[in-house]
């Protein structure tokens, strides 16, 4: 008797460190694998704050050129309401930006509806730069003569979603 229950408790002991053994190999590679997981996320963080950096200056430097630039720079809605003006544009029609914004551009450029028409469908045709002679209403009341280069700003998808004129 005394034999089998050292038998027993022997076996038992011998199985009860088997499966230890393999809870902590099991343990030991879970363990792994997290650390190994929590880095690859460590290296995607940095990867994603210096892309945002990246993208950050990149903002600012287009920015900084479309405010700087000489010449007027508007972007339109497919309805033509302004969405962005630049100073240069301010200046030339002498409007305060905050009136402009939601403004649809057949008010200040003195286009019919019809004007309005023909100008996006030019546009929709060429599928590339098209300008046109225009007249601007400025804050006066009085009519000054432009030309709009224009072109359609496209979706991922290649679908316009915006139009980007440049006014001289």
């Amino acid at each position: 008797r005394f034999y089998d229950a050292y038998l027993t408790a022997l076996i038992s002991a011998g199985l009860v460190a088997f499966i230890a053994s393999f809870i902590m190999k099991n343990y030991r590679d879970e363990r792994e694998l997290v650390v190994n997981q929590r880095d690859k996320i460590i290296e995607q963080n940095k990867e994603i704050r210096l892309t945002e950096i990246a993208l950050r200056k990149s903002m600012e430097f287009n920015e900084s050129i479309i405010s700087n630039a000489q010449d007027g720079i508007v972007v339109l809605d497919l309805h033509c309401n302004f969405l962005l003006v630049n100073r240069a544009f301010i200046r030339i029609c002498g409007h305060e930006e905050k009136s402009l914004i939601g403004q649809n551009c057949t008010e200040l450029l003195n286009l019919t509806k019809d004007d309005k028409k023909a100008y996006l469908n030019n546009i929709l045709k060429t599928f590339k730069t098209y300008s046109s002679e225009f007249e601007i209403i400025n804050f006066n009341g009085s009519k000054l003569p432009v030309t709009l280069s224009s072109a359609y700003i496209y979706d991922e998808s290649g679908n316009p979603e915006s139009i980007v004129a440049i006014v001289k």
